[in-house]
């Protein structure tokens, strides 16, 4: 028997290269490229997974296995194929003319632990008449070999393609896709008439073909995978795409349970800028992957709780996930110019909702074990509010004492310098690209897609960057109509005037955007305090894609359930009621009702839990009624006799009104405040006493 030293072959490989076709010398090895496709293994290998070839060589014996990684044995430290891509899979072994291999593949999901991947823990099946497969290397051969492709043998197939060849001027592209979470979660039944297929687009000029799987159950329900749409390009010869989960969803590993699953929605900040209104037909949907993304069904409206409300029952694995939006289905008033319901630039089938919370992406809903379930609100409760927004989050002239608002957008753009398509400060315009379309309305912005917006000079102009000074730094101060939301989504565009433009950011998924808030002063029950003159927003650093989305103010309702807070229910001298709650009593006949007030800790607490009816420090209470027309109360506390001015503001800071200067005794004291000759509005007011300032908002409806 022959043996080839390491010298021998490193000599070889110098000479021969580690790849391609070269001569061999009498007595020289032959190197033989194995080309393997696995879209016939019977499982869903990926591409980090692993393929060897086991076996044995009857022939010459190649003492090299640290350079060439040789040793083909019929154990687990066998000869492992390299991952080309897709279904595609190499290996190359050092053969002599007329050496014999017998061998097998074997599929791996993980090979450190020799999880096999298919029918039969990943083995091949056997060829037709049983033992193993055989490949001999020719006696007179002299060149390297590169074998047919070889299509991994799957339970009772031989070792062939999984489709019919192509005729010609075609060529075959072979699908795969893995719904088995659809059928665990009776999503679709395979005995059924629905049937899993693919729909799509393809180019015939530039040979792209974009793509979805489905499940159409022939009635028009199609199930439709969530995201952007699957792209490739026709090869030049019969192909397989490699396998895919049905909307990247695994089969399930844990428990699968059937619960109904209720979506609550909120849609206030849109009915306060006069978007929606269920009087003149405005309704609310809910899409997601468990309807089909059916943007067509509304919601029903829960007067009682000022919320819409939906229920659907779902068989799915504990803990995955549940995507969803809500969704505006605009009256077809909205739309006609002639009625006076029309919102102008209002684009129909644009009613989705863009949540920064989620980067512009799908609200997750985790699904739990319980029978009966809330899907996942904002700010940890059990309501979502339409674009993650609650009223809270509107920018008004009573918040701001204007009638416009200046947010600020600075932007580094140093980043797209290196570019693949470069930017070029001297002769590129830099602009804003909205893209919530609820703001874009608020503003007379054209928003949607392929960006009209740069279509127009006029709002070009208006969401222009400018650039400071010779620096890498742009800046846009925007000059914001009110009342607007307090949210912006938004790409970047630069290049020249009218274009072509470079566009960062896009897709579907959480990134596709920027997001920024003005973030708010002080939140009341009715109004919202923002920052005086204006706003500048975080930072904005130019990137291509994943776009950074930062968290949301809270507007005052804090994360997880929502206390009951002294500004809510503020104990104000008897003119707010706050309810109780009965308690169950399934056993005997009493009936008690109980509540919880969450006050906010101001030093007269007493450890051990009793109650101290001595004011031990300087308090300012929230005046009452509130909002009030024209007069309202309110009430100061002090400990001791004490030097006290009281005086009224409003929003520029302008004292309108002094309800209290002199000398006070310890104790409560009451003043009254008579506003009928100011017009409506937030006012503060402002309580003094030696080194204590203690400052509050009240709101004047007339």
């Amino acid at each position: 028997m022959k043996t080839y030293t390491k010298a021998l072959l490193l000599i070889a490989a110098f000479l021969f290269g580690s790849a391609g076709v070269a001569l061999a010398e009498d007595g020289d090895p032959i190197r033989v490229t194995f080309r393997v496709n696995t879209s016939t293994v019977a499982d869903t290998l990926s591409g980090d997974g692993a393929v060897q070839l086991r076996g044995a060589v009857n022939g010459t014996e190649f003492v090299d296995e640290d350079y060439f990684g040789q040793n083909v044995n019929w154990g687990s430290s066998s000869i492992t194929a390299n991952h080309v891509s897709g279904d595609y899979w190499e290996l190359e072994l050092l053969m002599a003319p007329g050496d014999q291999l017998q061998y097998k593949f074997r599929a791996f999901h993980d090979l450190e632990n020799e999880v096999g991947a298919g029918f039969n823990d990943g083995w091949e099946a056997d060829p037709q008449g049983g033992g193993n497969y055989v490949f001999t290397v020719p006696e007179d051969a002299t060149e390297d070999i590169v074998t047919d492709l070889l299509y991994f043998a799957g339970l009772n197939a031989p070792r062939q393609a999984p489709f019919e060849a192509s005729e010609e001027g075609f060529v075959a592209v072979h699908f795969r896709v893995n719904v088995g979470a659809r059928v665990a979660t009776s999503q679709f039944d395979p005995d059924g008439d629905a049937v899993v297929g693919v729909r799509g687009a393809y180019n015939d000029v530039t040979g792209q073909v974009e793509y979805k799987f489905v499940i159409d159950d022939g009635a028009g329900n199609i199930q439709w995978e969530d995201g952007a749409d699957k792209v490739f390009f026709a090869p030049a010869a019969d192909s397989t795409l490699r396998w895919g989960f049905f909307n990247g969803e695994r089969p399930p590993s844990g428990e699968v349970i059937t619960a109904e699953v209720e979506f609550q929605a909120n849609v206030s900040l849109l009915e306060s800028l006069g978007y929606f209104n269920r009087g003149i037909g405005d309704q609310v949907a809910v899409p997601g992957a468990f309807n089909g993304w059916d943007s067509s069904t509304p919601m029903t409206y829960d007067e009682g709780e000022d919320i819409w409300r939906a229920s659907f029952e779902l068989t799915r694995e504990v803990g995955s996930n549940i995507p969803f939006k809500y969704f505006i289905i605009w009256d077809e008033s909205r739309f006609d110019s002639s009625s006076p319901n029309y919102i102008p630039n209002l684009i129909s089938g644009n009613g989705w909702e863009e949540p920064g919370t989620f980067g512009g992406g799908d609200r997750l809903h985790e699904f739990g074990a319980g029978e009966v379930q809330v899907a996942a609100g904002d700010f940890g409760g059990d309501i979502g509010f339409f674009n993650s927004i609650p009223e809270q989050g509107l920018i008004t002239q009573d918040g701001t004492g204007s009638e416009t608002y200046s947010v600020t957008f600075p932007l580094d753009m140093t980043n797209a310098l290196t570019h693949e398509e470069p930017f070029d400060p001297e002769n590129h315009e830099v602009f804003l690209v909205v893209e919530t379309p609820i703001f874009g309305l608020t503003q007379n912005l054209s928003v949607g897609d392929d960006s009209p917006g740069l279509n127009d000079p006029a709002q070009r102009d208006r969401l222009r960057f400018s650039r400071v000074g010779n620096t890498n730094m742009f800046e846009l101060d925007l000059e914001v109509l009110l009342p607007t939301e307090n949210h912006f989504g938004f790409r970047i565009a630069y290049g020249p005037e009218e274009g072509p433009y470079v566009f960062n950011g896009g897709g579907f998924d959480a990134g596709r955007r920027y997001y920024r808030y003005v973030e708010p002063e002080l939140v009341l029950d009715d109004l919202t305090i923002w920052p005086e003159g204006g706003f500048t927003l975080d930072e904005i650093v130019w990137v291509a894609e994943d776009l950074d989305f930062p968290a949301p103010p809270t507007y005052g309702l804090g994360e997880g359930d929502r206390p009951v807070i002294f500004n809510d229910f503020p104990l104000d001298g008897f003119q707010t009621t706050f309810a109780l709650n009965r308690e169950v009593q399934p056993v005997n006949a009493n009936h008690f009702y109980s509540g919880t007030i969450y006050l906010p800790l101001n030093g007269t607490s007493i450890g051990d839990g009793t109650i101290n009816e001595t004011p031990r420090e300087i308090k300012l209470s929230q005046n009452y009624p509130n909002p009030f027309n024209p007069t309202t109360n309110i009430n100061f506390t002090l400990p001791e006799n004490v030097d006290v001015r009281l005086d009224v503001f409003n929003v520029l800071g302008q004292r309108v009104a002094t309800l209290a200067n002199g000398t006070y005794t310890a104790g409560m004291h009451t003043v009254q405040f008579d506003a009928s000759r100011l017009s409506s509005g937030v006012y503060l007011y402002r309580l003094q006493t030696g080194n204590t300032t203690i400052s509050k908002s009240m709101m004047l409806v007339k």
